[in-house]
């Protein structure tokens, strides 16, 4: 029975269910294996969908610092010209937005976008779900393109474990994501499109050892 948090059709958990049942049942194959098939179907697809931030603030989040007190910004040294101030409007942890007043002045919107807006940890979402990839079955994460997307420990829980209970032994498989914008950037619709994949992945490889006669 699959227990997940977000509000997703029941149709579509009930053919994920029936897809890893076959993979054991249709084939042959042990519990543990096709839980293990499941739930790397679903962590691959899942990861697909989830959000990639840029690796920068857009365009429009940079505008000229028009408040009280200096505009202008002179810079140390000798015959240094004034430079325009920045307002920054960024997101902190909690996804609220924030608004920075640089004390250091560029020239041009861009120089101060590139300068203040750089989002050093993009990225980090869909690189959360590859963690899963690595704990519970030793495989490198792809999505590894930016180091500075450090997943703190903690961040992400799971496992799969074999339960025996007398002549009813079962497989349980545990993913929790602790990043704290985890669910903006992956979506319900996202999950339900995630699930619908990995069900027919599942499916189709299950067609494709019948068809060898396997």
């Amino acid at each position: 029975m699959l227990d997940i948090n977000v509000d997703i059709p029941e149709g579509t958990v009930a053919n994920f269910e029936a897809a890893i049942k076959r993979y054991h049942t249709d084939l042959g194959n042990s519990q543990r294996v096709a839980v293990r098939r499941g739930v790397i179907a679903f962590i691959q697809k899942v990861r697909g969908r989830t959000l990639k931030a840029k690796e920068s603030i857009p365009a429009r989040a940079v505008t000229r610092y028009k408040g009280d007190g200096p505009k202008y910004i002179t810079p140390k040294g000798k015959n240094q010209k004034p430079q325009p101030r920045w307002i920054v409007r960024r997101r902190d942890q909690s996804q609220r937005f924030t608004f920075v007043r640089h004390r250091e002045g560029v020239d041009t919107l861009a120089a101060a976008r590139e300068k203040f807006g750089a989002i050093k940890r993009h990225g980090l979402a869909r690189k959360s779900w590859g963690l899963f990839m690595t704990h519970l079955f030793n495989r490198a994460n792809p999505e590894d393109k930016n180091p500075a997307a450090v997943i703190k420990s903690g961040l992400t829980e799971g496992y799969i474990r074999e339960v025996i209970t007398g002549d009813n032994p079962r497989v349980e498989a545990l993913l929790v994501n602790r990043l704290g914008y985890i669910c903006d950037a992956t979506s319900d619709a996202a999950i339900a499109e995630a699930m619908a994949k990995a069900t027919n992945q599942i499916n189709g490889l299950i067609q494709k050892q019948v068809d060898k006669g396997l």
